[in-house]
């Protein structure tokens, strides 16, 4: 089973395949993040926090999607958390602190890229910005009012999880970088 997951993985490309890693690894925490989300915000939110890992089959695809469209897979990951991450924050409402997880979108997309593709880079890196901007103050009501201290709650699993995430995606970028020197060109 290891062995399979490491060739659906692996790509020729070191930052394709540092973007099919970071895929499946949030791919593969979504459900238990959900799960998560759902305990703390008791019975009456359950249901709302489990939407939260309803894009978990788009970042798991990924990786097929690289071996034809390389490119498409790695703009596709900043792409999906964006948008992962404006639902999320609807879901789960803006005082849950859902939106920090923009910043490891953003990381990934000013990452994933070298410096002669700024052309696809830069429109990928404005999107979780300006996304986060446009939508501060802005989310319609969530599906589920969540009181204070469960939105504490989750803005501290957040918390922890962007920070464990952009931890990971630092030793995933360090890896691709250690196998091909020439990633800045």
């Amino acid at each position: 089973m290891i062995r399979a997951l490491h060739r659906y993985l692996e790509h020729e490309d070191p930052l394709v395949g540092a973007a099919n890693l970071i895929a499946v690894l949030v791919g593969l925490n979504l459900p238990g993040y959900a799960i998560c989300a759902g305990l703390v915000a008791g019975p009456g939110g359950f249901p709302a926090a489990l939407l939260t890992f309803s894009a978990s089959p788009l970042f798991l695809a990924l990786p097929a999607v690289s071996r034809s469209r390389p490119n498409l897979s790695r703009a596709l990951l900043p792409i999906i958390g964006t948008i992962n991450t404006l639902f999320s924050t609807w879901v789960l409402g803006e005082p849950s602190g859902t939106q920090m997880f923009f910043m490891p979108v953003l990381m990934a997309a000013a990452l994933l890229f070298r410096r002669g593709e700024a052309w696809l880079m830069l429109p990928l890196v404005a999107l979780p910005a300006v996304a986060f901007l446009a939508a501060d103050g802005r989310y319609p009501l969530p599906p589920h009012s969540f009181d204070l201290a469960a939105a504490g709650a989750l803005r501290s699993i957040n918390a922890v999880g962007v920070t464990c995430l952009t931890i990971s995606m630092g030793l995933i970028f360090s890896r691709a970088l250690a196998r091909r020197p020439d990633v800045g060109n």
